[in-house]
């Protein structure tokens, strides 16, 4: 059951976060159901507990943030900041889907663990946690919906039914679902908003939510091929022994690249130096090296270089101080971007073959709409 699929998207700096890319699983739902036997309300007082602290933690960050914000007349997003509502939503319906626990009894004993624990604030947050049980008891009746339909649907491939967190605080999808193909890669991901009241405007701004996150893509990946590309350099060009896992073309393209360079920096006037002039010239040697990797691979041979080479050889300096300074004018397509990243993962949300948009009303779909996807499908860009 593949349930490593992997989704991508930058850290909100109005979380506290940095504008980097982060890597998450998705959590499965429709795994074998648990007998509830025997099942303890302290599992329940854990969760309460967890999403107590959360919010507070939370609270706390974000109230100055809030009045700054307010100050300077700029808007919070108040989706990014539902990180504990969504993970304490998604644990309650794993709960109630999987150990088949009535929402009633969910609800009474919440309430017992307010008011040990939270006293006078007890029915405020009650008053909380109870829209958080509608939408936990909307997305079951959902997810029920769900898996009698795959099950008749596609009764002979792989299918599942996940959550994610930041997922469903910040790009309206409660839940994912996915077909499998033969050879474990996605056929169909569907990005699931399911409400207890819907109209237009609002499937309407699910879609387009949908969208934007698969439109944002391509620069999400390319942040994290920089990063992955950066690693990769330091130990292709490094000083050590080449070692077993280096193979034969890899070992071709840094010579190239090496002679290239020394080539170009012998016979280039300095002012007509610049980074992309030179993957030309790298390109038309036989270079294949992707954008990323070469970009990176040429800072770290000049860095190499300025540590061997005479000091006083001025135009030497001014030719790799020009390539140094433009290498990021170097813009790899979204095909070379794609191309690369697919080196290193194999089960991501860019992989899938057809990404749908789904809103639901309870165990009802309202709305089904194909997204465009960033990297049109899998099999264009094997």
């Amino acid at each position: 059951m593949g349930t490593n699929l992997e989704l991508f998207f930058p850290k909100n700096k109005n979380t506290g976060g940095h504008s980097k890319v982060v890597i998450e699983n998705v959590t499965p739902i429709n795994i074998q159901k648990r007998s509830n036997e025997g099942f303890s309300i302290k599992i329940i007082e854990k969760e309460v507990l967890k999403f107590l602290r959360n919010k507070k933690e939370r609270d706390s960050k974000e109230t100055e943030k809030r009045i700054i914000a307010t100050n300077r007349e700029k808007e919070i997003n108040n989706h990014v900041l539902r990180a504990p509502e969504a993970e304490f939503q998604n644990t309650l319906l794993r709960i109630i889907h999987q150990y088949n626990i009535p929402l009633i009894n969910i609800e009474s004993w919440i309430k017992k663990i307010l008011a040990e624990n939270e006293k006078g604030n007890s029915l405020g947050t009650q008053s909380q946690i109870n829209n958080i049980l509608r939408g936990v008891e909307s997305c079951n009746e959902a997810v029920n919906f769900l898996e009698k339909e795959m099950k008749s649907e596609h009764k002979d491939e792989n299918t599942w039914i996940a959550t994610n967190d930041q997922f469903d605080a910040r790009y309206k999808v409660d839940l994912l679902t996915a077909v499998e193909g033969e050879d474990g890669f996605i056929k169909v991901l569907n990005l699931i908003q399911v409400k207890s009241s819907i109209n237009e405007e609002k499937i309407e701004n699910i879609t387009k939510t949908h969208q934007g996150y698969l439109d944002a893509l391509p620069q999400l990946i390319g942040i994290l091929n920089k990063k992955e590309a950066a690693k990769l350099a330091e130990k292709e060009t490094g000083s050590e022994i080449i070692d077993i896992d280096r193979n034969t073309e890899k070992i071709k393209q840094l010579t190239l690249l090496e002679s290239v360079l020394d080539e170009y920096i012998k016979t280039k006037n300095p002012e007509d130096a610049n980074a992309n002039d030179f993957y030309q010239s790298f390109k038309n040697k036989g270079g294949v090296l992707n954008p990323f990797v070469f970009k990176t691979m040429l800072q770290s041979l000049i860095e190499k270089n300025k540590n061997s080479k005479d000091k006083s050889d001025n135009k030497n300096e001014k030719i790799e101080k020009h390539l140094k300074e433009t290498v990021d004018e170097i813009k790899p397509t979204n095909e070379e971007s794609f191309a690369f990243h697919r080196q290193h993962h194999v089960h991501t949300i860019a992989n899938s073959e057809k990404i749908v948009s789904v809103v639901m009303l309870g165990g009802e779909k309202i709305s089904e709409i194909e997204l465009k996807h960033p990297y049109n499908n899998r099999e264009n860009n094997n």
